[in-house]
């Protein structure tokens, strides 16, 4: 026998049941005549084709019928055709509902999900990062009041969507640089373009960027990245960027409308570097050009009125947010009353009184890590080796500056069983918390360069830090209980 004379049908692949060829010609006819009836639209086109399937069926139904009285032809065709003409039947109307196989139960309802929908991808990630960093603030600070940063958050939120340019002036240790990136996420910038927020140095802008990512709950470099002439931490998933002033200002190069991002934060704006004046005009010229553009200024030691003048700011503009988290107290001492250092160099000067200043806080009892602002790496390395013959007991001397591994650095922001003193440059003066501080000597000095234009040649040397400079360094001392400087 030969394959094509089995008698299957071939959409259930079941012994087809005969089929009766005459009534197979009337019900066509009968369709033809119902279709001749109806009146032409020619809106609707479903007449029209149902004519031209009629037709097609018809010739299909005649060549079977030629093929079959030779028994050439499978009869399960003849069964699959016998169901197409009923179905057409049933759509022009007036003939007999197609016979099914077997009634199938019913399927169970399914349970209508009330739960809301949660949003995807940049939206996603951000209402994640949103949701996250509070409940993470306030289990880290349960024994700890809270930042008074966090208090104004509502006020804070409002004015980011309300304002185009704001001035945040808050205490050093208030929460200022690490809440700032949240809260414009909560105001709904981000969306379409980025978050950028500026450092002035490399150590703190990645310490910043690691520190958001541990607060969201995200892994570094993927949701907040880092941008510095080293660390290129950041892909295409990236918000929230942290970076050195001078990064941004090459980009601006590139992009000088800064057309990438929605909003631009400059952290430790009292530092007035040549790059973050020029920062400052630029974004200046930028804010009238690019009106959807949002800029943040924050510092906790600022002139306020004349960055108020400068950018035409109303009151609403400025928020101030007062409240130290700990009181610090500050005591100076006169050089000149020291004994034994009239024939010291200046810059030994300095370290000895450093060293022995160490050795007071030490032997006087009173528990905390201490920090030593010195200018440079040759007088971080003479404090250290002063404080290390001094062989004080459960005592670990760290040095921290921009030349030293950023490993070695990290090390020294991190809890150690023993009392820690960092001998530090002006990289831990802003933005960097340092666990278990609550002493501070500063030198007096940071390394600073300078231009003379009567001989043309820029210097860098030490010299005197400025008052606002010694505030951001006295308040490093205040970050997690009372300090003294």
């Amino acid at each position: 026998m030969l394959p094509f004379l089995a008698m299957t049908d071939p959409s259930t692949n079941e012994p087809a049941a005969p089929v009766d060829l005459d009534a197979l010609r009337r019900e066509l006819e009968r369709i033809g005549a119902v279709l001749a009836e109806k009146p032409k639209d020619a809106k609707d086109p479903r007449p029209r084709f149902q004519e031209e399937e009629r037709e097609l069926l018809e010739l299909a139904l005649r060549a079977l019928a030629a093929l079959l009285a030779h028994q050439a032809v499978d009869r399960g065709w003849l069964a699959l055709l016998d169901r197409r003409v009923r179905r057409l039947g049933q759509r022009v109307g007036g003939g007999a509902r197609p016979e099914k196989a077997a009634e199938r139960p019913p399927r169970p309802e399914k349970p209508e999900r009330k739960e809301e929908r949660r949003p995807s991808g940049r939206e996603g990630a951000i209402a994640k990062v949103v949701e996250t960093y509070r409940p993470f603030l306030e289990a880290e600070r349960k024994d700890a009041p809270p930042l008074p940063v966090l208090g104004a958050r509502e006020d804070i939120v409002r004015r980011m969507r309300e304002h185009q340019v704001l001035l945040l002036v808050s205490e050093t240790g208030s929460g200022k640089t690490l809440l700032s990136p949240f809260y414009a996420l909560e105001a709904g910038l981000g969306r379409r373009g980025g978050i950028l927020q500026t450092q002035p140095r490399r150590v703190a802008a990645r310490q910043i960027a690691a520190r958001l990512a541990e607060m969201s709950g995200t892994a570094y470099g993927s949701f907040f990245g880092c941008h510095t002439r080293i660390d290129k931490d950041f892909g295409k998933e990236t918000v929230v960027k942290v970076a050195t002033d001078g990064i941004i200002l090459q980009e601006m190069r590139g992009d000088p409308l800064l057309r990438r991002y929605d909003l631009m934060i400059v952290d430790e704006a009292h530092e007035r570097s040549l790059n973050i004046d020029l920062l400052l005009g630029l974004l200046k010229r930028v804010r009238s050009e690019r009106p959807d553009l949002r800029i943040l200024v924050s510092s906790a030691t600022l002139e306020t009125e004349r960055f108020r003048n400068y950018w035409g700011l109303s009151d609403e503009q400025v928020i101030e947010v007062p409240g130290r988290l700990y009181p610090v107290h500050v005591e100076h001492r006169d050089p000149e009353a020291e004994e034994g250092e009239e024939d010291d160099r200046e810059e030994d000067a300095v370290t000895v009184r450093a060293a022995r200043e160490v050795e007071r806080i030490v032997r006087s009892g009173e528990r905390g890590d201490v920090l030593v602002f010195m200018p440079r790496v040759k007088e971080i390395q003479d404090t250290v080796r002063a404080v290390q013959e001094m062989r004080l007991p459960n005592l670990v001397v760290m040095p921290m500056h921009g030349r030293q591994d950023p490993e070695e650095n990290r090390k020294c922001l991190l809890p150690h069983p023993n009392r820690k003193v960092i001998v530090a440059t002006n990289i831990a003066e802003t933005s960097l918390t340092v666990e278990g501080v609550r002493f501070v000597i500063d030198s007096g000095f940071v390394n600073e360069k300078r231009y003379d234009p009567r001989t043309g040649i820029t210097s860098l040397l030490p010299r005197p830090n400025s008052l606002a400079s010694a505030r951001q360094r006295a308040g490093r001392a205040g970050r997690l209980e009372e300090g003294w400087c």
